[in-house]
């Protein structure tokens, strides 16, 4: 499904529809959305839904800001160790803090 999108043209990547359904089946190919789909909030919480490492692809700061907060809580037991835990909330901080 991944490598579908990934090759998919920019039109498709960019269709709202297309992507929530592709997003449905696999969080990861959020990836491969538009920036604008990527900034857009319940595009990036159905990605995040399916996989919460999707949110390091959001491309919005207040999106990603909001995220955080509402998601991570109800994620935190999804991870298998506290370095998991460490490294994902250090990819959101710094994102947070390049923005």
């Amino acid at each position: 499904m991944l490598d579908t999108i990934e090759d998919a043209p920019t039109a498709v990547r960019g269709d709202r529809d297309v992507m929530l359904a592709a997003i449905a089946k696999d969080g990861r190919a959020v990836q491969y959305a538009s920036e604008v789909l990527r900034a857009d909030k319940d595009v990036m919480l159905a990605a995040a839904a399916k996989d919460w490492r999707a949110v390091e692809y959001c491309t919005s700061p207040e999106v990603l800001d909001e995220l955080a907060v509402e998601l991570m809580p109800a994620r935190v037991d999804e991870l298998t160790s506290t370095e998991e835990l460490m490294a994902a909330v250090k990819k959101i901080w710094v994102k947070i803090k390049a923005s």
